[in-house]
């Protein structure tokens, strides 16, 4: 009697946290959708038009000095890219931490009351 006393507390608990856990991601989900919504910029790095075949030396010239510039101006492109990306892991790095060390609070708080409850029963 007892052990099925306690199975259904567990259950229910077990429930409670499923629905719980369930209703916080859900409202975490919609609060996403509204609040992070990106635009991310879009290179304005200029491409080189290609001479044509009966180019000058000079033109040529020419062409090799716009393809480094642009090779050049994409580069800076991706770094910025990559900077404004790490600077957003490592947010959501900290935001999971902190989602974790609550379901940690919460997991350590129900077994004290499945404990204390499992107490209570023992005559």
């Amino acid at each position: 009697m007892k052990k099925t006393i306690v199975s259904v507390v567990a259950h229910v608990l077990t429930l409670c946290l499923t629905v719980s856990a369930t209703a916080v991601f859900a409202q975490q989900a919609k609060a996403t959708e509204t609040t992070l919504k990106y635009t991310i910029p879009a290179d304005k790095c200029v491409k080189p038009t290609v001479p044509e075949k009966r180019a000058t030396a000079a033109q040529q010239k020419q062409f090799t000095a716009d393809m480094d510039s642009y090779r050049s101006c994409l580069a800076d492109y991706t770094g910025e890219m990559r900077r404004v990306a790490e600077e957003h892991n490592r947010a959501a790095a900290a935001y999971i931490t902190a989602a974790n060390k609550v379901v940690e609070e919460y997991n350590a708080y129900i077994k004290s009351v499945s404990e204390s409850t499992e107490e209570k029963k023992k005559p």
